[in-house]
């Protein structure tokens, strides 16, 4: 196979984040509205989607590497091609949440195996570099399919959650396909690495701070993501206590997206909180305080400051 720039995987990876975050956290609302989930309703599918998730993405994550993570990418886009089709003509809640967990099944081949191919083979300082750039491309891509999402069903209909998600993995298939025979972002041969000059250096780690603060993320972060879906989750309630607009709703609830992409361009500019125990308890300290300022805020400036911190 010819080299192939990174720039590739990024662009896969866009896409892969437009139409992943474009179908689940609208579909949220979509089981609201055809089926009357409520906040018990929709938490239970969120719950379900990240069991599944967690289970199945250490195996989806070790058959890339074993197998090839080109071969996981076209599993993972096939299945997610066919369960959006599925979706599709789905009439019930239990079939839309069969279609789901198919879903779920392929993304679980598609991140692990992109983050793979953005960062293998990499040096500590590139490492750094190439995960920066890989947040901000899943942060921005997000974020701009939960803002243009409830003005796309506004205008495609509410089948158009099946169909944009199916066509863009189809996209991305397609792409990889061209990637794979050199057609496109194929690497020259006699091009040069990047010059140690012009990398940003890394922080001191002290050895001891960095194993303890190790162990807390593995703790921490799950808790994390059990309040950023517990949220998405709830979002169809939010919107209707604020009284939202359809159309308003991918806008003002959106906001909180904007600020993650905004906050892991600072962080990856300035390294100075690398390996910090304070900026680490402040920053759970703070999810705790804008949690729950978004699960019962009832003015609108609450809920805008909570999504900003």
């Amino acid at each position: 196979m010819p080299r192939v720039s990174k720039s590739a995987y990024f662009v896969i990876e866009f896409l892969n984040s437009f139409g992943t975050s474009f179908y689940y956290f609208y579909l949220f609302f979509f089981m609201e509205r055809e089926f009357g989930f409520g906040n018990l309703g929709n938490l239970g599918l969120s719950a379900a989607n990240g069991f599944l998730y967690m289970f199945a993405a250490r195996y989806a994550g070790s058959y890339g590497q074993r197998r090839g993570y080109h071969r996981a990418l076209r599993i993972g886009f096939s299945v997610m091609i066919v369960s959006m089709g599925l979706a599709f003509l789905a009439g019930s809640a239990t079939a839309h949440l069969g279609a789901m967990a198919i879903w779920t099944l392929g993304m679980c081949f598609t991140w692990p195996t992109l983050e793979a191919l953005v960062s293998e083979n990499d040096s500590p300082v590139r490492l750094q570099r190439s995960l920066g750039i890989y947040n901000l491309v899943w942060a921005g891509a997000s974020a701009c399919s939960y803002f243009f999402g409830s003005a796309i069903l506004e205008v495609f209909g509410a089948r158009s959650l099946f169909v944009i998600p199916a066509g863009l993995h189809a996209t991305q298939w397609i792409l990889l396909e061209l990637v794979e025979r050199g057609w496109l972002f194929a690497e020259s041969s006699n091009s040069k690495p990047v010059s140690a000059s012009t990398e940003i250096e890394l922080t001191a780690r002290p050895i001891a701070r960095t194993k303890a603060l190790l162990r807390m993320a593995w703790i921490a972060n799950p808790f994390a993501y059990v309040a950023i879906n517990t949220v998405a989750a709830t979002m169809p309630m939010l919107a209707s206590r604020l009284e939202l607009s359809p159309m308003m709703v991918g806008f003002f609830c959106s906001i909180w997206f904007f600020a993650r992409l905004g906050t892991f361009l600072i962080l990856w500019l300035w390294p100075g909180w690398h390996y910090r125990l304070s900026w680490f308890l402040a920053s759970y300290g703070l999810l705790m305080v804008s949690f729950v300022g978004l699960s019962l805020g009832r003015l609108v400036w609450v809920v805008v400051l909570s999504q900003v911190t």
